[in-house]
Formats: structure tokens, C-alpha cells, sequence
């Protein structure tokens, strides 16, 4: 039997859907998060990893040693947007020791809080998107926990839970990966060198550009634009 293949996690977001997407975002320190990633190209396990020690202030870059890189093969090196860097010095400024990006209560980004995030976020987007299209949460919410005799619930902590379910199928899950991706996604697009992007990315290889970024070639306006580039025009 064949094994399925893994399901696509490409998600492109353009400047115009971030900005959207960060008006969804309460945290500060969550969006922060999120925008240093969408405008750096950092791995998620990067940012959620960096420390003070890992920042070159005067060339406005992180640096980690090739035995925190991914593969341990060299250096690791994420160079910042001017937002970046000014995020950066801050947080150097406020935690001299261990990780930088933090949450309001002081802990560290993790795996999980980032993902808890993303959801918490996906739901306050799928809500409005509901809102937009005249759909009644509430109705969903007492007809999804109606009991067989009729009754509802009137449990609170259920009914958010069963409300959320509801309003994330009306939305796109976003993801720091996506972020990622939608930042090489525009790197391309916008005539960056696939060797620079890759070594801007830290990928050891770069032809891992031409089979993970293959959907710019479908693409017209983009593969347009770049055969009149190669001709002058």
C-alpha cells in the first residue's frame, strides 16, 4: 500500500494579510513574536531559542555557534529588519540572560504557548469571520452541546471550548512556519537571488529552495516578470 503523502503546510500571507492578521493579535509580545519572524525568515525553534549572547549589535544579526545550528554544520546567522533590531535591543536590555522572547508574565515562548497563541488567535478570527457572514455562534454552540433530553449546558468553560471548535473552522491556521515561508515566498518574488535567500534562510542546501518554493511556478505573473527580466526587459 502506498503511504500517504504529508499534508501541505504552504501558506503564503502577503504584507497586506499580516497586517490583518497582526489587528486579530491582543499580546504584544505574541505579535512581536510574529513580526520578527514574518520579516526575518528565522526558523521558529530560532527565535523561540535566541539569547543576548547570540546578538551582534553592530551588525544588526544574530549569531549562533554551529553547535546550536540546525545540522551543526556552521554558523547561524538571521539578519534583522530595522523593527528586529529594535525588538532585539530592548529585550537584550531587559533579559541579559536566557531566552528573549518572552510572555507578559515573563516565561519564555515555547512550542506549546506559541501553538496555544494560535489557536486563541485563529478562533478570535474565525468569530469575526462568522460575525461577517451573519452566523450565529451561539445558536451553533447550544445545538453542538444540546443534551438528549433537550437540555443545554449551561457549563461556561464548555461552552468556550465547543464556541472555539466552531469559530477556528472559519479561519486559516497560521503558523510561525508560515511566517517563515511567506518571508522567502516575497524574497523571491521581489528578485532576491535564490543562493542569497537560501543563505539568508541557513539552509545547508540550496536546492531545497527549488523543491520547497516549486509553487512559484505557477505563479504566471511571477514567472512573467521574471522571463522579461531575463531578457532586459
Amino acid at each position: 500500500m502506498a503511504v500517504p503523502g504529508a499534508e501541505s503546510r504552504e501558506i503564503c500571507i502577503s504584507a497586506d494579510e499580516f497586517a490583518v492578521l497582526s489587528s486579530y493579535i491582543r499580546d504584544e509580545t505574541f505579535l512581536q513574536l510574529c513580526r520578527v519572524t514574518f520579516e526575518s525568515g528565522c526558523r521558529p525553534q530560532e527565535i523561540l531559542r535566541v539569547e543576548a549572547r547570540h546578538f551582534d549589535e553592530r551588525n544588526a544579526r544574530w549569531v549562533m555557534p554551529v553547535s546550536e545550528a540546525k545540522g551543526k554544520k556552521r554558523p547561524r546567522i538571521v539578519y534583522l529588519t530595522a523593527f528586529a533590531l529594535d525588538v532585539t535591543r530592548k529585550l537584550v536590555a531587559q533579559f541579559p540572560e536566557g531566552k528573549l522572547f518572552r510572555n507578559t508574565r515573563g516565561k519564555a515562548w515555547t512550542t506549546v504557548s506559541v501553538n496555544c497563541a494560535v489557536d486563541r488567535l485563529r478562533a478570535r478570527m474565525g468569530k469575526a469571520e462568522m460575525q461577517r457572514q451573519g452566523l450565529d455562534l451561539k445558536q451553533m454552540v447550544n445545538y453542538q452541546i444540546k443534551l438528549p433530553d433537550g437540555t443545554i449546558p449551561v457549563n461556561q468553560s464548555l461552552r468556550v471550548k465547543v464556541g472555539n471548535a466552531i469559530a477556528s473552522k472559519y479561519a486559516t491556521r497560521y503558523s510561525l512556519y508560515a511566517l517563515r515561508h511567506s518571508w522567502a515566498t516575497r524574497a523571491l518574488q521581489s528578485g532576491v537571488d535564490a543562493l542569497t535567500v537560501a543563505i539568508l534562510m541557513g539552509h545547508n542546501d540550496p536546492s531545497t529552495l527549488s523543491r520547497v518554493y516549486q509553487h512559484l511556478a505557477h505563479n504566471p505573473e511571477h514567472m512573467r516578470a521574471q522571463a522579461k527580466k531575463a531578457i532586459g526587459e
